[in-house]
């Protein structure tokens, strides 16, 4: 069975380092090699007759180890995740570190888990920015605010006011993500940041793949 070690870094990285032993890939590279006995076409024989040993000298064995590590490194990775009961949210990035004839492998699996966010006292902080007692959220758009009006102005002192949206809505919005954009804490994985990068990117390929641009087409057009 492959063993692994769990490293965590302060931006919320999971790095697994797994080991899977020799005898392990000899038994997946004995299940792969079969497969392409059974299927191997050599002059003279019929489709899957060939002897083994000399199918074994004309294979490309570089082609059977790809099918090998497709067939354990996915493996090892689902068993040391649920190993250590870990959540990711993506796929790892995987490296070969060692992969050499009848000694254990060597891999490297990268991911992360959900980021954790502290959100601070953003409730108050809001109340504070909007300068009103009352929380205003996106949704109360047309909430009736109380408005302080120094005495002498206005009889009572008091005044309702009913927001505008099309004057202050906006604002209201800009200045409750800057007060959540400083009150709330989180750590963001770089290979977060990189899965959203290359997701975007390949949209953009696919996209203009269909419009039948090339990239530089497409970014001069727009």
């Amino acid at each position: 069975m492959a063993r692994s070690i769990l490293a965590k870094t302060e931006t919320g990285e999971i790095q697994l380092s797994i080991t899977i032993p020799a005898s392990e890939v000899k038994e997946a590279y004995g299940r792969v090699f079969e497969k392409t006995a059974n299927s191997a076409e050599l002059s003279g024989f019929r489709k899957g007759k060939a002897p083994k040993k000399l199918v074994e000298e004309k294979v490309d064995k570089s082609k059977v180890y790809e099918e090998v590590i497709q067939e354990i490194v996915p493996q090892a990775y689902i068993e040391a995740i649920q190993e250590h009961k870990l959540e990711p949210i993506i796929s790892p990035k995987v490296e070969l570190l060692k992969a050499k004839e009848d000694e254990d492998w060597e891999i490297r699996a990268t991911t992360c888990e959900a980021p954790k966010v502290e959100l601070g006292d953003y409730k108050a902080e809001i109340k504070k920015s909007l300068g009103t007692g009352k929380l205003w959220t996106p949704d109360r758009r047309t909430a009736t605010t109380r408005l302080h009006v120094p005495d002498g102005v206005s009889p009572g002192g008091q005044a309702e006011a009913q927001n505008s949206p099309e004057n202050t809505e906006d604002e209201k919005t800009q200045k409750v993500i800057q007060v959540l954009l400083q009150t709330c804490q989180f750590a963001l994985p770089q290979i977060l940041v990189e899965n959203e990068v290359n997701r975007a990117l390949s949209n953009l390929l696919n996209q203009t793949e269909k419009l039948g641009m090339t990239i530089d087409q497409y970014l001069n057009s727009i």
